[in-house]
C-alpha cells in the first residue's frame, strides 16, 4: 500500500491537490536540493584537486584517488529506484569482459541477506565491508548468477572495497571497477558518470526528496559524460518535452544512449532450461515483482503475449516470506494458470522459498537492446578500454 502511494505521489500529477499534499514538504526538498548541489561542489572540486596525490589507506571520511582509479566508472540515477541502474551496470560489465578486461561491480548492499547456500560456490567472486561479512543483496547475487566471469563488492563503503579490489591485482592494469548506483558516490575519482533514466517515470513530479522522487537536482546532469534512456516497453518512448526539460543542464558534449528492456525468455527453475518468447503466448499466468515500478514487469509480460490473470506488486528489494509464495501459488492453482512468473532479481532473494514447488515458476530472462547511441558508446568504452595507455 506504501509503495502504491509513493508511486501516486512521487510520479503522478493532480494539479492543485497534488500541490496541497506536498506543500508542507516543499521546503524540506528545497533545502535538499542546496544541501546536494553544495556537497557536489565540494566533494567534486576536493576529489580532483588531490589527484596527483596516493592514499595509502582507506577510512570513512576520505577521498580516494588514486591513479587507477581512472578505471571506475559510475552509473547512477537522479531518482530513487526504478531507473534501470542496474540492468545498464550487468550491460557495461558483458561488454567489458567481453574486451578481455576484468570487472568488479560494486553495490551498496541495501537490504542484504544471509548468503544463500546454493550461492557459496560463488563466494570466492565476492568481497564485502566487514559489517556485510557472509552476506549480499538481490542485485549482486543476479550478477553472479548472469555473469560467469564478473566479481561482485557488496558495502557502502566503496573506498574500502576499492582497496581490497587493487591490493589484489596490484600487477594487472585490466581491472575495471563499474559502481553501481555511484553517481552520489562523489568520493571516489573516476573517468566517467553515466546517469539513466527511465522514459516513463522520468523525473516524477520533480520535486527532491522527502516531497519528490528526485536525490538532486537537474543542474547535477552537467557532471555526466553518458546519458541513458531506458524504455520499459514499446509504449514509453523518449519524448521530445523530457529531452527538452533536461538539454539546458546536460552537458553537449555527452553520449545519448536509448535502449529497451528486450525479453530474451523465461527461464525454467524447475526444469533449469531456458524457455523461448513463444512459450507464454497464450498462456494464463500469474505475475509478481519487487521493484520500484512493478506495472513495467506487467507490462513486458503482456507484450510477450502471456494472459495475465493476477500480478502481485511489492516494494523494491522486498524480502519474502514462505506464506507470501505459498498463497500466490494457491492463487494461481485455482485460477488454473499455467505458470508463475517473476523476475530474476526477485529470484535471487527466494532461492530458499521455492525449493519444492509445484506450480511452475519461471523468471523473466531480460536483456538491453541498444537502439541509438551504440557506436558512440563503443567508441568511448574503446577509448577509455579502461586499460592501458588510457588517460586518467
Amino acid at each position: 500500500m506504501l509503495n502504491f502511494w509513493l508511486e501516486k505521489i512521487f510520479y503522478q500529477k493532480w494539479g492543485w491537490l497534488h500541490f496541497l499534499l506536498l506543500w508542507p514538504l516543499l521546503p524540506l526538498s528545497l533545502v535538499m536540493r542546496v544541501y546536494m548541489k553544495l556537497r557536489r561542489q565540494h566533494l567534486t572540486a576536493k576529489c580532483y584537486n588531490i589527484s596527483c596525490r596516493e592514499k595509502n589507506s582507506a577510512n570513512d571520511n576520505q577521498v580516494v584517488s588514486n591513479k587507477r582509479q581512472r578505471q571506475v566508472i559510475s552509473v547512477g540515477s537522479l531518482v530513487v529506484g526504478g531507473a534501470g541502474k542496474s540492468p545498464v551496470s550487468l550491460y557495461l560489465a558483458e561488454r567489458l569482459l567481453s574486451q578481455g578486461q576484468q570487472v568488479y561491480i560494486l553495490f551498496r548492499g541495501y537490504r542484504a541477506f544471509p548468503l544463500p547456500k546454493i550461492a557459496k560456490r560463488w563466494q570466492a567472486r565476492i568481497i564485502t565491508t566487514k559489517e556485510l561479512d557472509d552476506k549480499i543483496c538481490d542485485e549482486a547475487l543476479q550478477a553472479l548468477m548472469l555473469l560467469p566471469e564478473v566479481k561482485v563488492g557488496i558495502g557502502r563503503n566503496r573506498t574500502v572495497l576499492l582497496e581490497q579490489i587493487y591490493s589484489k591485482n596490484q600487477n594487472s592494469d585490466r581491472v575495471v571497477v563499474i559502481l553501481d548506483d555511484g553517481f552520489q558516490t562523489l568520493k571516489v575519482k573516476r573517468v566517467a558518470d553515466l546517469v539513466v533514466f527511465n522514459t516513463r517515470q522520468k523525473l516524477g513530479n520533480g520535486f527532491c526528496l522527502p516531497a519528490g522522487p528526485m536525490r538532486e537536482g537537474l543542474e547535477a546532469l552537467n557532471a555526466a559524460q553518458i546519458l541513458w534512456f531506458n524504455q520499459p516497453s514499446q509504449q514509453q518512448a523518449l519524448s521530445a518535452s523530457f529531452m527538452d526539460q533536461i538539454a539546458p543542464y546536460a552537458d553537449p558534449q555527452s553520449i545519448l544512449v536509448q535502449s529497451r528492456f528486450v525479453v530474451q525468455g523465461f527461464w525454467f527453475w524447475q526444469e533449469e532450461r531456458l524457455l523461448s518468447l513463444e512459450a507464454l503466448k497464450g498462456k494464463r499466468v500469474f505475475g509478481w515483482a519487487g521493484c520500484a515500478h512493478p506495472q513495467n514487469v506487467k507490462s513486458l509480460l503482456l507484450e510477450c503475449g502471456a494472459r495475465v490473470i493476477g500480478f502481485n506488486g511489492f516494494p523494491d528489494h522486498y524480502y519474502f516470506n514462505s506464506s507470501q509464495i505459498v498463497d500466490m501459488a494457491l492463487k494461481a492453482k485455482n485460477n488454473r494458470c499455467d505458470y508463475m512468473v517473476t523476475t530474476d532479481k526477485d529470484i535471487a532473494r527466494l532461492w530458499h522459498l521455492v525449493e519444492g514447488l509445484e506450480m511452475p515458476l519461471l523468471s523473466l530472462r531480460l536483456k538491453i537492446e541498444i537502439f541509438s547511441g551504440q557506436h558512440p558508446l563503443d567508441d568511448w568504452l574503446r577509448h577509455y578500454g579502461v586499460g592501458p595507455g588510457c588517460e586518467g
